[in-house]
């Protein structure tokens, strides 16, 4: 008999915990566009920057990708690739 595996809890870092607050709250009324299809969102599945471009259109672009930054997320958050771009150029607003 195969133990089936047990899904591990996402966790949020603890450097990122404010970030994440404010993302949470820019999407207490918003649907994003990224809930229909998050795997569109994953690390290197926009080749055609169409995730990228639709978050611009976002209300919760800017707290997302701050959210993203500060907990070092890979793939698209906020509109901006952050597997491609370095960390270090986006820091996260205080």
């Amino acid at each position: 008999m195969t133990v089936p595996e047990v899904p591990t809890a996402w966790v949020i870092p603890d450097s990122a915990r404010r970030e994440w607050r404010r993302l949470t709250a820019a999407l207490e009324d918003v649907i994003p566009a990224c809930e229909a299809d998050p795997d569109k969102w994953a690390d290197a599945a926009d080749p055609d920057g169409d995730a990228a471009r639709t978050c611009h259109q976002c209300p919760a672009r800017v707290p997302c990708r701050e959210y993203g930054v500060a907990a070092r997320e890979a793939g698209i958050w906020g509109g901006i690739n952050l597997t491609i771009h370095t960390r270090q150029n986006l820091e996260p607003r205080r």
